[in-house]
């Protein structure tokens, strides 16, 4: 039992192990971190016929700054972006980028009236930076085993901080949201648009939430399997397999309905605007 939960911690390790092996540009909020000092926009999405799309704009793209009028705006965060773009619709503007190593100046002007969820320029932005720094080979998979450890250290204390708001009717904390196996399919092609430092890490991530998952006292569950194997050795005697059989079934039910309501609920509206999001 505990063999089918372990491969999945172990699965952590070696995808962490490879992740800092590599390095890896994470994706950061707008907020002030201590320490962050390497933080870029990089552009993740472009929407069809949009002036980013007119002017050349590539995925991956670092925005490094935005002249508008004689004025240079350095830009380190996605909401400076969005100001200046927001504030000068209707002119046209010039972006310096990075790309692959080259500085570049593209110039584009902002839509007045741009379609709903797209933006005035048509560009999907994410502030990167540098949070998982490339090490040697032979200190990567020591590296691995400690940021297994301290997520799921940090994935305990989410579930624990999760659960705690649901029962005093708090309801999920911020950026928290619900995520079957389709929604999770989408946050995996979202996750590719970052990189493949990032994909991994979030493959990485996903494997421990499953470990810790599977160690729920659930009796569909491995978690399960231990409880009844715990009673076996509290008792004696292993608990009639019929009740085992029975319990196992039910909790199996409400397991796929729960799964069809989250897929239902959340998943399709999330799909659906990813699907309107890649068209």
């Amino acid at each position: 039992m505990i063999g089918g939960v372990a491969a999945f911690w172990i699965t952590a390790i070696i995808i962490f192990s490879i992740v800092f092996g590599m390095g890896a540009d994470l994706p950061v909020g707008d907020q002030d971190v201590q320490g962050l000092t390497n933080a870029q926009v990089k552009v993740v999405t472009i929407s069809q016929n949009s002036p980013a799309s007119q002017a050349g704009l590539k995925v991956t793209d670092t925005i490094k700054d935005i002249k508008v009028g004689g004025l240079d705006t350095k830009i380190s965060k996605v909401s400076d972006f969005q100001k200046i773009a927001g504030e000068n619709k209707g002119k046209e503007i010039t972006l310096t980028i990075e790309r692959q190593g080259q500085i570049l100046d593209v110039n584009l002007t902002p839509r007045v009236n741009p379609p709903e969820g797209e933006g005035s320029i048509g560009v999907g932005l994410a502030r990167m930076a540098t949070l998982i720094k490339k090490t040697s080979w032979y200190m990567a998979p020591v590296q691995g085993a400690i940021y297994t450890w301290q997520t799921t250290v940090n994935a305990l204390k989410g579930l624990y901080d999760t659960f705690s708001g649901l029962l005093a009717q708090k309801g999920l904390p911020e950026g928290a949201s619900f995520a079957g196996p389709l929604g999770i399919t989408v946050f995996l092609a979202n996750a590719a648009s970052y990189g493949t430092g990032f994909f991994l890490y979030f493959i990485g991530t996903i494997c421990v939430f499953i470990a810790i998952f599977n160690l729920f006292p659930i009796p569909a569950l491995d978690g399960g399997k231990l409880i009844f194997l715990l009673i076996e050795k509290i008792k004696g005697k292993p608990v009639s397999v019929k009740v085992e059989q029975a319990i196992t079934v039910s909790c199996f039910v409400v397991l796929i309905a729960l799964s069809l309501f989250i897929t239902i609920k959340f998943d399709i509206p999330r799909f659906s605007d990813f699907l309107k999001a890649a068209l």
